[in-house]
C-alpha cells in the first residue's frame, strides 16, 4: 500500500500548499508540525508528532492541498501511503476509517485545549502540562529519572506552550534550581514527576522506570 522513506532532520515531509496525494505514517523519528503566519511568515509549532502518528491527513478528508509544513526534527523513517489508494482501503475497511477520524478529532481536541490554556493558563502550568505530554510520549529512562529524548529548542518549546522563550527559560532555569529538572548531554531530565503533575494539575501514571 505505501512505501518507506527516510528523512533527515530538518527535511520536510509535507509542503503547505503542495497537492496532497499521500498520508504519512511516522515509523521512527519525530516530525514537526508548523503553520506560517499571513503576516510576517513566521512558523508557529502546531504540534510534534512521533512513532504512530500520521501528518497529511488532507490527503484523506482535506481539501487536496496541505495547509501545514511538516519537517523530520531527527532522522526519521515514514511509510508514504498514496491517496487514492488509502481512500479505497478506507472505503473497504469502515473500521479503519472510523479510528482515523477518532486519532484526527482527538488532535484538533488537543489543538483546541491549547489555544484555551494559552488564553486562560498561567505560563508555568501550561508548560508544565506540556513537558509531561513530551516526556510521555518521547521519554526516555536514565537512572531511574525520566530524560526527554527530543532535540527540542528553548524557543521551539515556547512556541508549544505560547509562552516567549526568555520566560520559558526562566521558569525552567528556576526548576532546575529548584531540583525538579535537570539538564543532561543537552536533553531535559524529569527529577521530580510527581511535583511537576501537582505544578500542572494533572493526574497520570508515572513513565515506566
Amino acid at each position: 500500500m505505501g512505501h518507506v522513506l527516510t528523512c533527515d532532520a530538518g527535511q520536510p515531509v509535507v509542503r503547505r500548499g503542495m497537492p496532497a496525494e499521500h498520508l504519512y505514517l511516522i515509523r521512527t523519528g519525530s516530525v514537526k508540525v508548523v503553520r506560517p503566519t499571513r503576516d510576517t511568515h513566521k512558523e508557529y509549532i502546531l504540534s510534534i508528532l512521533g512513532p504512530g502518528d500520521v501528518v497529511g491527513v488532507e490527503a484523506v478528508f482535506g481539501s487536496g492541498l496541505y495547509r501545514s509544513n511538516a519537517h523530520a526534527m531527527a532522522p526519521s523513517r515514514v511509510m508514504a501511503l498514496d491517496r487514492n489508494r488509502i481512500q479505497t482501503f478506507l472505503r473497504r475497511h469502515p473500521a479503519s476509517a472510523l479510528k482515523l477520524l477518532q486519532e484526527t478529532a482527538e488532535a484538533l481536541e488537543t489543538l483546541e485545549g491549547r489555544l484555551v490554556e494559552t488564553a486562560y493558563e498561567p505560563g508555568e502550568k501550561r508548560l508544565a502540562h506540556q513537558m509531561l505530554e513530551l516526556m510521555d510520549k518521547f521519554g526516555a529512562c536514565d537512572n531511574g529519572h525520566a530524560h526527554l529524548s527530543l532535540d527540542l529548542t528553548r524557543t521551539e518549546l515556547a512556541e508549544l506552550v505560547g509562552l516567549r522563550p526568555e520566560t520559558t527559560i526562566r521558569i525552567l532555569s528556576r526548576w532546575r534550581d529548584e531540583g525538579l529538572l535537570a539538564e543532561r548531554h543537552k536533553h531535559l531530565v524529569i527529577r521530580d514527576r510527581r511535583r511537576l503533575e501537582r505544578l500542572a494539575q494533572v493526574e497520570g501514571p508515572e513513565l515506566a522506570l
